[in-house]
């Protein structure tokens, strides 16, 4: 905006004028383990999740401040990132020090903190967009010191922030009861795959049919003949792995447990992690990403392309219909399941997760369902390996032995229906829901747009200009007997 876009009264001045001091900070020796054992809060760019930080994830000691370039800042200080998180802006509530990747801002009389604040987190995108740097951006101390300011009068400046503030209260409200909405949602597809699951969703269904379903064990009879008969070359035909049912509930009557190996006719198969490509160009290769949710999800986010040749006839193509099982992520998503919806031939798979082939993709469809549900995470858990510090993995064999409930086959299809409506209208209401935050989120752009142009509340001819008020701070500075002390505190 030009100087003359500025409404009556306002004016525009580098943030380094209307600030009294910025202080850095530091992180004292990580070799010293006796530095980090003590109890002032150390607060880095990860403590800065929350607008109003109560902790942090460091706090050390006395000697550790002594030792090192870092500084205590009281409470309610505005903080910015200068180094990763570029953008970020708090106030934590208790006094902290701060290390070398964050910067302390003291306003002068002309600005009111908020104000300060609130026009802070309308630039972020901007402050983001100034970083510099190969590995981690950063922005120079000089950077902030010659950001413009539009600074209007003291008394509008309080006035725009209490109108910020009632209107984000109502915006906060709204977007607490989206987010609970979404929660319920999750609560309450979670209940109806449980209810799938174990035969309560269609227990009058059942009832009602009672006289024309099969037994799910002649189902499973039938799948194993099929596995059998599609064993082809891979040797000496294997029984399939004991089904481990610990811990289960008891199945409804006609229902059997089977094992997940009982139920595929190919795999486990670990894909390929080949190294990603320089160009952007080469074969293209799901990451975990695509099927974290337990559906897949094919874009440029969840596709990277790698440098290595892979045959026509080669056991990494997908074809449709294939399952993949991230055998590796964090403990919540490990064992994860997606059924990969085609083409044939097009993407491999990495190594960080199993492919397993159904011959009937009904039970596919089942088997997923059973595998992403709380049961199955409860095996894959109590089963993983690398909890310790690693990243949790789970085995052929841990996938082979889930158990799996099995119930007839009219049941599986008829379960399935269920599911997938319940699944659609609770996407369509996410959506609607996600809709409204981003609705939100634009709102809120837009009214601290309004703010720092001068359009959201009137401006009162009565108040001081702010650049008398500015004028004023000025003369101050200039006839004050210390001004090289103020130098030193800036880092």
């Amino acid at each position: 905006m030009m100087e003359k876009e500025l409404p009556d009264g306002w004016t525009r001045a580098p943030l380094g004028d209307v600030l009294e001091k910025i202080v850095g900070g530091g992180t004292p020796s990580k070799g010293v383990p006796e530095y980090f054992q003590g109890s002032i809060p150390l607060m880095t760019v990860k403590d800065m999740k929350d607008a109003r930080p109560s902790k942090t994830g460091f706090n050390i000691t006395e000697e550790a401040l002594a030792n090192s370039s870092s500084r205590i800042v009281p409470a309610d200080t505005i903080i910015i990132a200068t180094r990763m998180g570029l953008g970020k802006v708090a106030r934590p509530v208790m006094p902290t020090a701060i290390n070398q990747d964050l910067k302390a801002l003291f306003p002068t009389e002309a600005l009111e903190k908020s104000f300060l604040e609130q026009w802070l987190i309308s630039i972020a995108s901007n402050i983001e967009a100034m970083g510099t740097g190969t590995t981690v951006k950063g922005v120079r101390l000089n950077q902030i010191r010659d950001l413009e300011v539009p600074l209007p009068p003291l008394n509008e400046q309080r006035r725009i922030v209490e109108k910020i503030e009632t209107l984000f209260a109502r915006l906060n409200k709204g977007e607490a009861a989206l987010r609970e909405v979404q929660k319920l949602l999750a609560r309450y597809r979670q209940s109806v795959l449980k209810a799938a699951v174990t035969g309560q969703l269609t227990a009058d269904w059942r009832a009602e049919n009672a006289h024309c379903l099969e037994p799910g064990r002649d189902l499973l009879t039938r799948i194993l003949q099929t596995r059998r008969e599609t064993w082809q070359s891979r040797g000496k035909y294997q029984e399939p792995a004991i089904p481990d049912t610990t811990d289960l509930p008891e199945l409804p009557v006609g229902w059997v447990w089977a094992s997940l190996d009982a139920l595929i006719i190919d795999g486990p198969t670990n894909g390929l992690s080949p190294k990603e490509s320089s160009s952007g160009k080469g074969v293209p290769s799901f990451k975990l990403t695509a099927t974290t949710s337990g559906s897949f999800v094919i874009n440029e986010k969840t596709i990277k392309y790698v440098g290595v040749e892979v045959g026509a006839d080669s056991k990494y193509w997908l074809r449709t219909g294939d399952v993949l099982v991230q055998r590796g992520n964090t403990i919540e998503y490990v064992g994860t399941a997606a059924i990969y919806p085609g083409p044939n031939d097009t993407y491999i798979y990495p190594d960080l997760m199993m492919r397993i082939r159904f011959a009937d993709p009904l039970i596919a469809q089942w088997a997923v369902t059973w595998i992403n549900f709380e049961f199955a995470k409860k095996h894959f858990r109590r089963l993983a390996t690398g909890t310790a510090g690693n990243m949790p993995k789970i085995n052929s064999a841990t996938l082979k032995s889930l158990a799996v409930p099995l119930p007839a086959q009219a049941e599986v299809q008829k379960i399935l229906e269920e599911v997938r409506t319940v699944h659609q209208r609770c996407e369509l209401s996410l959506e609607a829901s996600q809709t409204e935050l981003i609705r939100s989120a634009s709102l809120r752009h837009s009214i601290l747009k309004d703010a720092f142009a001068g359009r959201l509340v009137p401006q009162d001819p009565n108040d001081e200009p702010a650049a008398d008020l500015l004028a004023r701070i000025r003369t101050t500075r200039d006839t004050a007997p210390n001004k090289t002390t103020r130098k030193k505190a800036n880092p």
